[in-house]
């Protein structure tokens, strides 16, 4: 008996069978470099990025400027989900280099907080991009 095809994702989507790939040992190797730079990017965007915005938010509102320091405490909350992500995606490719038999399911599950990084990044470069030329025209217009 034939049976259906079923289409990704949808509802009558069964469990993915297992994939008989494997990471060999050098792409082990390239996988953990990755995986620890993601780790140092991502603490360190934890560390310098949100606590040093909230310790600039702080000083902000000490000094009276709320509106500062409403920004501060938005990009700290954007720092955080910036490192949760590159964290979480870190994790992920730990895990394929420690574990046998889901290494292309790991890979899909760091690839989406990966995804989700750079959607961010791409959107806050063009948020500083349009900032700037408003800064710019702004200045230029004053007189």
């Amino acid at each position: 008996m034939i049976e259906p095809v079923r289409a990704a994702g949808g509802p009558n989507a069964g469990p993915s069978p297992a994939s008989p790939f494997e990471f060999s040992d050098d792409h082990k190797d390239v996988l953990r470099g990755v995986a620890s730079s993601l780790f140092f990017a991502g603490v360190s965007v934890l560390l310098f990025g949100g606590i040093g915005a909230l310790l600039v938010a702080g000083a902000e509102l000490y000094a009276g400027a709320s509106a500062s320091a409403l920004a501060s405490v938005v990009g700290a909350g954007v720092a955080g989900i910036l490192s949760w992500w590159m964290l979480s995606a870190g994790r992920a490719l730990s895990a394929i280099i420690s574990t046998r038999g889901r290494s292309v399911e790991l890979l899909m599950t760091a690839a989406a907080p990966l995804g989700r990084f750079f959607w961010c990044v791409g959107l806050l470069v063009v948020a500083t991009a349009l900032s700037g030329t408003a800064v710019i025209a702004i200045s230029a217009l004053r007189p």
